[in-house]
């Protein structure tokens, strides 16, 4: 029986995958997780202020009634049926919110990663190490772009979870000093298989949508000599002003802007796929429906999922040029070996 390949592209790919993530965890991991735990915090101060601010207005009158009974009745003209499912939406939604700060930050993280990424190499000069290494420039690139859409969301995506349950722990408190039952009140009315789709949809569409802003960021990464982070921006938005001079002659600037610079610049971003709706009434009717069912945004097959998209030409004419550019990315590595 034959040994298993211990140099075979999977292993060495894994490998790198492993040491990128050694390297950049401080921003992959921590920099979310402060973001959770400072929000977190903020949330619990609001709660406490609230709480004092209560008992400072009644303070024999500690004992509160929660719950889908007593919210119907602030919603007048709502059945039982229909103020339970606000009532529920409303639990969610504000449990999802938890995952807010560790997705922008994990936003940013990303954006500067794949900006450094193969141009950080070239000034330490550690790429001559590698280089003198049985690894291939693609296997280097590839490990850059998994650490960057797969690896770094879906830490992001733990540390979501985790604040979401310490979130629902905060509020239980909340309920219990006022006299009121959590799992009644709370617990009960959360769609936590909802809310794990939520946060897991978003992914695959994420990936594709995500490749223009990755490979034009890892391209000027490995072309740049200096200051990439300048010409990553510069480059773009001259290129948008430009072409709105001619806005002067008759011309709409507005295609250029939402289709190629946003698309360079902002695609990496969670949710930055909602962008496609803009500047097209029919485009925008699903996004504006979710006014009266919001439950349309969120889970598996909603509009933050991202599943819409798939029939999109610009979703896949963006992959192909994401890829094109990494792949120029990757010569480019080949070529250079310091800035």
């Amino acid at each position: 029986m034959n040994a298993p390949n211990t140099y075979s592209f999977g292993r060495k790919l894994q490998w790198l995958v492993r040491r990128e993530w050694w390297e950049h965890r401080g921003s992959f991991f921590w920099g979310p997780l402060i973001a959770a735990i400072i929000s977190l915090v903020m949330f619990f101060l609001m709660l406490s202020i609230s709480q004092v601010m209560l008992w400072q207005a009644n303070p024999n009158a500690i004992n509160i009634r929660f719950g889908p009974e007593s919210f119907q009745s602030l919603m007048s003209g709502k059945s039982a049926s229909e103020s339970l499912e606000i009532y529920q939406s409303i639990i969610n939604f504000m449990t999802l919110s938890a995952a807010t700060w560790p997705m922008i930050i994990f936003g940013v993280a990303v954006f500067f990663y794949l900006l450094s990424s193969l141009y950080d190499e070239r000034r330490d000069r550690s790429i001559l190490l590698w280089k003198s290494l049985p690894l291939s420039d693609t296997q280097t690139v590839l490990s850059k772009y998994i650490s960057a859409m797969i690896v770094a969301p879906l830490s992001a995506i733990a540390i979501s979870l985790a604040a979401m349950l310490v979130m629902g722990i905060i509020i239980s408190l909340f309920v219990l000093i006022n006299g009121g039952d959590p799992l009644l009140v709370y617990w009960q009315h959360l769609a936590p298989g909802k809310l794990l789709a939520t946060l897991l949809g978003w992914l695959p569409i994420y990936i594709l949508w995500a490749l223009p802003t990755v490979g034009w960021l890892m391209l000027c990464s490995a072309w740049a000599r200096s200051v990439p982070f300048i010409w990553a921006i510069l480059l773009p938005l001259l290129s948008g002003i430009t072409v709105s001079m001619f806005s002067l002659l008759g011309y709409s600037s507005g295609w250029f802007w939402q289709h190629i610079v946003l698309r360079l610049l902002t695609s990496a971003w969670p949710g930055s796929h909602l962008l496609s709706y803009l500047g097209d009434e029919n485009q925008l009717a699903p996004l504006l429906s979710t006014q009266d069912d919001p439950s349309l945004l969120l889970y598996a097959d909603g509009i933050w999922a991202g599943t819409p998209l798939l029939t999109r030409p610009e979703l896949w004419i963006g992959a192909v040029a994401g890829i094109a550019m990494i792949v120029l990315a990757t010569l480019l590595r080949r070529w250079r070996a310091e800035a």
